[in-house]
């Protein structure tokens, strides 16, 4: 084989090894695209399900086989582990819910940074809602805005929630501004059930009891302080690090 052909067909070897590198770059980006779509709707799912109390289907959104899944609310101790998370949903506030009971929360200027390696990804949210609950025989409407940060992973082949974190913003009796809730204790304030449930809880609610300490302070907000950026949007990233976990 004379060089000037070999010359040819390394080149035309080259050309080929680039356009697979290319398509295979181009189906990583497609892939990555399609992840955050899935991403923002196992969200948009579990809003739903929450509003008309489809707890068990909550519960199965998250990755409940993958170590380290959690769920973390408004500062109080949470749940790792996937029974924990799963009886979290599907036991502890499937048994608290009855008819009168309101949930619609919102997901809004959503920010999600899938990760280079397409295996995990990362989204962070304001979530504006209204709630209704009942204490000591008297209905209350209140309105709750929180911010969610939440990490996503693959699980046998399908996108799962893996951390799920609540941040409060504000709640306030729906009669009152936000401004005029008791400064330091905004759930209470608004007649709002959270939480671990203390001894003398009603007859069927059961109780879960937290396995996962709060990683992060109750914060509402108030006139001496400054607004919290936790947690703060995700930026692009090649793979998953713990220390950014929300």
């Amino acid at each position: 084989m004379s060089n000037t052909l070999k010359e040819r067909m390394k080149h035309l070897e080259d050309i080929v090894e680039n356009q697979q590198c290319e398509l295979a770059r181009q189906r990583l980006e497609i892939e990555r695209v399609q992840a955050a779509r899935e991403c923002e709707n196992l969200i948009n799912k579990l809003e739903h399900y929450a509003e008309t109390g489809r707890w068990d289907d909550v519960a199965n959104l998250f990755a409940l086989k993958t170590p380290g899944v959690s769920a973390e609310e408004l500062g109080f101790d949470g749940y790792e582990g996937g029974k924990a998370v799963w009886e979290d949903w599907a036991l502890g506030h499937k048994s608290g819910w009855r008819p009168g009971f309101l949930c619609v929360n919102t997901t809004t200027t959503t920010v999600v940074e899938v990760a280079k390696d397409c295996q995990t990804a990362k989204m962070v949210f304001v979530s504006p809602g209204i709630e209704t609950s009942e204490r000591s025989g008297k209905w209350q409407a209140y309105w709750i805005w929180c911010k969610l940060g939440v990490d996503f992973t693959k699980e046998d082949g399908k996108w799962k929630i893996w951390h799920y974190h609540v941040y409060g913003i504000f709640t306030t009796p729906y009669e009152k501004s936000w401004t005029e809730g008791a400064k330091g204790s905004p759930m209470q304030d608004a007649g709002i059930v959270e939480g671990p449930m203390p001894d003398g809880a009603p007859p069927g609610v059961i109780n879960i009891k937290p396995n996962k300490k709060s990683t992060h302070p109750v914060w509402w907000w108030s006139s001496d302080k400054y607004n919290d950026t936790v947690p703060a949007p995700p930026e692009p990233y090649e793979t998953f690090n713990n220390k950014t976990a929300y």
